[in-house]
């Protein structure tokens, strides 16, 4: 199963628009939450499971 890792980087593009990339830093994680750099501001979300691995929803403000 995939999972977060601390001090990796991933990215995604914008369902909307292919040139958006869209890049978040894990900077630490707990078996439900995980926090992250998302345009210089530290950020946490829970982390949702499927049988493709962990992921969450980003909401982009």
């Amino acid at each position: 199963m995939k999972k977060f890792k601390v001090g990796h980087t991933y990215q995604t593009r914008s369902i909307g628009d292919h040139d958006s990339i869209f890049e978040i830093m894990v900077t630490s994680r707990t078996q439900k939450t995980v926090s992250y750099l998302y345009n210089g501001k530290q950020r946490r979300s829970n982390i949702k499971v499927d049988d493709n691995g962990e992921y969450k929803i980003m909401i982009c403000h």
